[in-house]
């Protein structure tokens, strides 16, 4: 059985779609690897969980921009667009914050999570044209 969701349900569903993705690749990614890294490197240095946060960031920037594609029912690359804007700003809130706090950690999240977020919006888009989506 084949279900179709009406697309104003789709709109709708974008945004929380894309902000639980988010937070589950955080959750996910964000664990496994402060795993790895204490296993490593032991719990006493405090950068391991600078380290850990920053390499989740790329993760949750690229989910955001992935699920709001995946959800949009039409007109994909506004919403991949609007979500990559949203990851901007996100973005940006940190590095300018990272001024303020003093915290290089912080910028350095920032630019992962906009990497992370550009990389998937054009990973998106050179696979649209090969395959033709819309």
């Amino acid at each position: 059985m084949n279900i179709t969701i009406p697309p104003l349900v789709r709109w709708v569903a974008l945004a929380p779609c894309s902000l639980l993705a988010a937070a589950v690749i955080q959750y996910l990614v964000l664990f496994a690897s402060l795993a790895i890294l204490e296993f490593t490197f032991g719990t006493e240095p405090s950068w391991v969980s600078w380290l850990a946060k920053s390499l989740t960031s790329p993760f949750m920037g690229a989910a955001f921009v992935v699920v709001a594609w995946w959800v949009a029912p039409t007109h994909k690359n506004f919403a991949a667009l609007t979500s990559l804007a949203v990851v901007a700003l996100w973005a940006s809130t940190l590095m300018i914050g990272s001024f303020t706090d003093n915290s290089a950690w912080v910028f350095v999240m920032g630019f992962l999570g906009l990497l992370g977020g550009t990389g998937a919006y054009y990973y998106g888009q050179s696979r649209s044209t090969v395959h033709g989506a819309v």
